[in-house]
């Protein structure tokens, strides 16, 4: 309890994190006293405190819509990351074209996509991709803020969030209204707004499998456990041969074990390691009984070839003198095989 304000800090806190999944810092409690006694005031109730137990049993459901967006961050611009989608231009890109070429279709999610820079700088990266003419790519992009998701549709943005747009994309696909950038409507039509708790899986969507997802800066305000299965239900919708992004600090070690990391060089991604089959071995006849295989087995035995017996010349010739020094005439037992290497020449040297 924040004694001061009559605040619970810590079971607004707890609530937070039910509903939307976010683990609040505790640097930031103090900003959320302030939100509390402020929207205790405005649905006029006496103080923080009963809104708070109001909020706890569910009487208030339609608050959370003017809550999310007080108490969410929607840090984002376009082309953020910028290694992250020229990764996806130079490398994933060109593996997913290979992947889809018989279909001819593409499907990316941007989940967490704030108020829409990330999903309308994807369109742009696609639009301008010559290989993907005439195919039917879509993006579905979702956001549990309503409001960031009603915004993200209007697609006007201000001069911080298309600071690092490439002046010729910026000048082919946005138009100047005032101080905003009015992002281009014919590639506004191939994203699909919707609103979406993550931390509520499973999810529906209007695809079963998903080519490429960026999961961008949205896991690490989520409790290990909510985390785990996120990316278990994330990695259920992506493709055999999809790709998955997440923020440029984020990992998913340790945390599961289903996907694996592929170095890009300036960035990393993960997919689906693919599996590969041991070969299947050819049948084997069947087993034949022990008697039989012994009767077979010497059968098939090679017939070992007759010895031959060699006589060396020249022993029975020697002198009586020497007969006690000359040694009886040796038999030397040699294959047919190796008669040819002997023609009676003389006895094999010491070598031999």
């Amino acid at each position: 309890m924040n004694a001061a304000a009559g605040v619970p800090v810590e079971r607004f806190v707890e609530l937070i994190r039910e509903v939307t999944g976010n683990v609040v810092p505790r640097e930031r409690h103090a900003f959320l006293v302030e939100v509390a006694a402020r929207r205790a005031r405005t649905a006029g109730f006496a103080g923080a405190a009963d809104y708070l137990e109001a909020l706890a049993r569910g009487e208030l459901d339609a608050e959370w819509e003017s809550l999310i967006p007080l108490i969410t961050i929607k840090e984002s611009y376009f082309f953020r990351a910028p290694q992250q989608f020229e990764a996806i231009r130079t490398d994933v890109l060109p593996r997913l074209l290979r992947s889809r070429a018989a279909s001819r279709h593409l499907r990316i999610w941007s989940a967490a996509c704030a108020r829409g820079e990330e999903p309308s700088t994807l369109a742009m990266q696609l639009a301008h991709e010559p290989a993907l003419a005439g195919w039917d790519w879509s993006i579905l992009a979702t956001d549990l803020d309503e409001d960031a998701i009603a915004g993200a549709r209007r697609g006007h943005y201000g001069e911080r969030a298309v600071a690092q747009v490439p002046p010729a994309l910026l000048a082919r696909h946005f138009t100047r209204q005032g101080k905003l950038f009015a992002f281009d409507p014919e590639l506004r039509s191939r994203i699909q707004y919707q609103t979406l708790n993550l931390a509520h899986p499973p999810y529906a969507l209007p695809f079963h499998e998903y080519d490429l997802i960026l999961l961008r800066n949205v896991l690490i305000y989520f409790s290990r456990p909510l985390q785990q299965a996120v990316v278990a239900s994330v990695g259920e919708v992506l493709s055999r041969k999809g790709f998955l992004f997440l923020g440029a600090s984020e990992t998913l070690w340790q945390l599961q074990d289903a996907l694996a990391a592929i170095d890009l060089g300036a960035c990393f991604c993960y997919h689906h390691p693919r599996i590969f089959r041991p070969p299947v071995a050819a049948p084997q006849p069947p087993a034949k009984p022990a008697a039989e295989a012994a009767c077979t087995a010497s059968r098939d035995l090679p017939t070992p070839p007759r010895p031959v017996t060699v006589t060396w010349p020249g022993a029975a010739s020697a002198p009586a003198s020497q007969a006690s020094s000359v040694a009886r005439p040796k038999k030397a037992v040699v294959t047919a095989g190796s008669r040819a290497a002997f023609s009676g020449a003389g006895p094999p040297s010491a070598a031999t």
